[in-house]
């Protein structure tokens, strides 16, 4: 455990060997700070100056609150509304690219396209995003927006598949069922390949709010000692120095 906590820091330098873990830390606090702002109805920062006050860090409320720069002090309505774009194109781009790079292909989408936006840095950066976009104005209507947008869709694609069925139905009973497959086949194949890319990329998106408390409990219910951890690497790279590839020649009489 010690030594877990001693390469914390030695983590923090090394940004290019540990970026995955670090950029987990700041997404778990943006997703903090944005969903804490959110149900308060304040700003990111006046979450952290609440906090500081709290814990004894006066000078960091002071600060926040009337000695911090223009870019976190004052409330810029076009940087918020450009966020919340960019917040709704990147969760297009993270739901449709493995769609399209897998159109012909229906196991490939289900096995590994999208399983790698779990864990992605698109699904973190969307929360950085999100934080900035609560720095400069309230993200609550636009979450109204974004509630009736996917109620109407949702509605709408309800209505399709009822009208899907009984078109089906009805063609069935009339026996031109082999007329209205091929119709109805293309529009409900690529509504269940669209629906399951955006419900992964919800996944993904609440999943990386959660990366760094998931990393810290998986490493707390780890069955395996960092001493035997550490042994065991030690024993795996003596045996690969050790073993020797067969060269192919033929031993000497």
């Amino acid at each position: 455990m010690w030594d877990a906590l001693k390469s914390i820091p030695a983590s923090m330098r090394s940004w290019q060997d540990n970026r995955e873990q670090v950029y987990n830390v700041v997404a778990t606090l943006a997703a903090t700070l944005v969903i804490s702002a959110t149900v308060t109805g304040s700003r990111p920062s006046d979450v952290v100056a609440a906090v500081a006050d709290s814990v004894g860090l006066t000078s960091v409320d002071v600060w926040l609150r009337s000695g911090a720069p223009p870019f976190i002090s004052a409330s810029m309505r076009q940087l918020h509304d450009g966020m919340v774009i960019a917040t709704v194109l990147l969760f297009v781009f993270m739901a449709l690219v493995p769609v399209m790079q897998t159109r012909h292909d229906d196991e490939q989408l289900l096995g590994l396209r999208l399983i790698r936006l779990l864990g992605s840095p698109a699904a973190s950066t969307l929360w950085i995003l999100l934080l900035i976009a609560a720095q400069h104005g309230s993200l609550r209507s636009d979450l109204a927006a974004w509630r009736s947008t996917l109620s109407a869709i949702a509605a709408w694609a309800v209505a399709g598949v009822i009208l899907a069925c009984v078109a089906y139905a009805s063609a069935r009973r009339s026996r031109a069922q082999d007329l209205i497959r091929p119709l109805l086949a293309a529009p409900i194949r690529a509504s269940w390949r669209l629906l399951l890319g955006a419900s992964t990329a919800l996944i993904a998106v609440l999943l990386a709010a959660i990366a760094f408390p998931l990393a810290v409990a998986s490493w707390m219910c780890a069955l395996e000692s960092d001493s035997a951890r550490r042994s065991r690497r030690q024993a795996d790279e003596t045996l690969a120095q050790l073993w020797q590839p067969p060269s192919g020649a033929k031993p000497m009489a």
